[in-house]
């Protein structure tokens, strides 16, 4: 029978749904919600006010990998590696998906812009154009990117890896006292909806993360496309757990207490929520981008009988 993609569009689609939906709620908690809004400056304020200096120092090194410059040397490396693989196909759907989520990103920005409760007796003052963050949304679309171009078997590493890079980055700029915890959040959900839906338009069209064969190479038997449920715990767990890794990474450089950051979070309610929430937001778009990828490029598995 026809090869044909086993729900990866609609799979897309309706997490970019999900995403927009979500950021929408971020963004009137953020503004419009008086509970959110103490919720949000609590944690700004307990995370700068109480992470230990190897912390700080080590944000001002992660954030800068959100800066211009790193994201477009970045993303000509993820066009390199797609081209590598004999797709200009990709390579043009890693553009449009950076690019995309970047520059929409800053007229997001412009177009939100709203004043924000400004916790000045620590010296934080985050100005109104902050949400959706820019690098959080640059970060988030890199590895969002990386997961389209990875080959299958490294798909769910690099979704892992993506998770701890656009984690790495947002919690960077809160720690900085450059964003609030709603900013970095909804960076994650921004790029993560225009993802899906630049993966969810190519998927619909021809397949993504279907790489082109060399001609003369003989065409191979299509594979069953594992379940959906199967592929995002997987992806889910391997973000979780290199999560984890990256947080006792931190631990372990914060000497000569490296439980400091574990009372941190402890100690304080807001930095717990704030934690999770955040670690919630950098794996769900790179899970669902997953498991479209995977269906996208995979036959039914009634086709495949």
């Amino acid at each position: 029978m026809t090869e044909r993609p086993a729900g990866g569009p609609l799979l897309a689609y309706l997490g970019a749904i999900a995403c927009a939906l979500v950021f929408a709620c971020v963004t009137v908690a953020a503004y419009g919600w008086s509970t959110g809004t103490r919720l949000d400056a609590a944690a700004l304020v307990a995370v700068v006010d109480h992470a230990p200096r190897e912390l700080s120092a080590a944000a001002a090194t992660l954030v800068g990998i959100g800066d211009p410059l790193p994201v477009l040397l970045a993303t000509g490396a993820l066009v390199c590696a797609a081209l590598a693989r004999g797709s200009l196909r990709d390579a043009l759907l890693v553009l449009l998906l950076v690019a995309g989520a970047v520059l929409l990103g800053q007229l997001a920005k412009s177009v939100l812009a709203h004043p924000r409760p400004a916790p000045q007796s620590y010296g934080i003052v985050v100005q109104p154009r902050a949400l959706p963050s820019g690098h959080a949304t640059a970060a988030m679309a890199l590895a969002l990117a990386a997961v389209l171009v990875a080959p299958r078997q490294l798909r769910i590493a690099a979704a892992a890896a993506g998770a701890c890079l656009a984690a790495g980055v947002g919690v960077s700029t809160v720690v900085l006292g450059w964003h609030f915890p709603s900013d970095v959040v909804a960076g994650y959900l921004f790029a993560g909806s225009w993802g899906l839906l630049v993966a969810g338009w190519a998927s619909a069209r021809k397949g993504v993360g279907t790489h082109a064969r060399k001609r003369s190479a003989p065409p191979r038997r299509g594979r069953a496309a594992l379940p959906a449920r199967v592929v995002a715990a997987r992806a889910f767990a391997a973000s979780g757990a290199a999560l984890a890794v990256l947080l006792a990474a931190l631990a372990a450089l914060l000497r000569p207490d490296p439980w400091s950051l574990a009372r941190l979070v402890v100690d304080e309610p807001s930095a717990l929520l704030f934690t999770a929430v955040v670690a919630a937001a950098a794996v769900l778009p790179l899970v669902a981008i997953t498991s479209a990828i995977e269906h996208s490029g995979a036959r039914s598995p009634r086709s495949a009988r």
